[in-house]
């Protein structure tokens, strides 16, 4: 028998989506403005990357304000806090994944700006903020973590700093605003980019292998990203997690394949938007999605992971010329 999950994607605040799927009972259809905002407090994520299988997983530091206000978005935004140097200021934090030596594969709606909407863009008052790649941060970092395997004592950590962001030409992120200024989504769509680094990391760090093929319904993957382990938890600890992917569907305009992990086992927290979901095969690790969004089934306290398929994007990063040769070796 058919089904409708009713699925509220959090960043900042809630949206319902209707997406069919086998298994029980239909759900009444839902008006998105009747969307509320609901905390997801029951997740819990995975254990520490302590062999180091993980650290083509970074984090993404940015410098500068994305207008983000909420700690309950993928971004995990905080005040602003100077770095060990006394020089930089960090806004927020992200996930990402290294897929050559200077690029690192992670969510637009990490790196890019919110603004306000034009009359013709608001979607009869339903999008009232947007945020597109036409405006994407500049003062960005991002941190490789190695952690101490034994005889070593000491963690290894160094921080580059980024070149420039490329975001999907597609990638977009509506919100309206509640009465009670809540922010909830409207629209999302090819929520993913490129940041180039000033220069290749150390050789420390080997690059993810992207996917040859469309991970599978029912595959088992591996999420991995630097959030915390339950919510309001500390972050800045590379973590993974296992899960089961539940359903795949194509993404609106873009085209893009969506993958969704709906079991009650490791999902994304603030901070791991961008990180790195992994299977497993003969040929070691592949990387087949980048997280999004998480979202919550209504009614229940069933929580949902989104990511963006890599090897729906490959035709746009072999687009891009900084990053082609990395993709011939890859």
């Amino acid at each position: 028998m058919s089904k409708r999950f009713l699925w509220a994607i959090l960043r900042g605040a809630a949206f319902t989506v209707l997406l069919a799927g086998p298994g029980c009972a239909a759900q009444p259809a839902f008006r998105i403005e009747d969307a509320v905002y609901d905390r997801v407090t029951t997740v819990e994520k995975g254990k520490k990357d302590k062999l180091n299988k993980y650290r083509s997983t970074v984090e993404v530091l940015v410098h500068e304000p994305l207008g983000v206000a909420s700690t309950e978005s993928g971004i995990q935004a905080k005040e602003p806090t100077t770095e060990d140097d006394g020089e930089e200021e960090t806004y927020a934090t992200c996930s990402g994944v290294l897929i050559a030596p200077d690029a690192v594969l992670t969510a637009a709606h990490c790196v890019c700006k919110e603004r306000k909407t034009e009359a013709h863009e608001s979607r009869n008052g339903q999008v009232r903020l947007l945020v597109e790649g036409t405006n994407c941060a500049r003062n960005l970092s991002v941190r490789m973590i190695a952690y101490a395997v034994p005889p070593d004592t000491k963690d290894f950590s160094i921080t580059y700093r980024a070149k420039r962001v490329v975001p999907h030409p597609r990638f977009q992120i509506g919100y309206n605003i509640t009465a009670d200024n809540r922010k909830i989504v409207t629209l999302s769509d090819a929520d993913i980019a490129v940041i180039f680094l000033a220069k290749s990391v150390d050789a420390e760090f080997p690059a993810s292998r992207l996917a040859t093929s469309e991970v599978a319904e029912d595959a088992p993957v591996v999420l991995v990203g630097y959030g915390p382990l339950k919510e309001d938890g500390a972050f800045g600890i590379r973590r993974f997690g296992d899960n089961i992917v539940a359903k795949r569907t194509a993404s609106k305009p873009s085209g893009l394949v969506q993958f969704f992990l709906t079991r009650a086992q490791a999902h994304l927290l603030g901070g791991d938007s961008g990180g790195g979901c992994f299977r497993e095969n003969s040929t070691g690790l592949e990387l087949v999605g980048i997280a999004g969004s998480r979202a919550k089934v209504r009614g229940s306290a069933q929580t949902v992971s989104i990511f963006t398929s890599t090897f729906s994007i490959m035709g746009w990063l072999k687009e891009i010329d900084a990053i082609k040769p990395a993709l011939k070796s890859n």
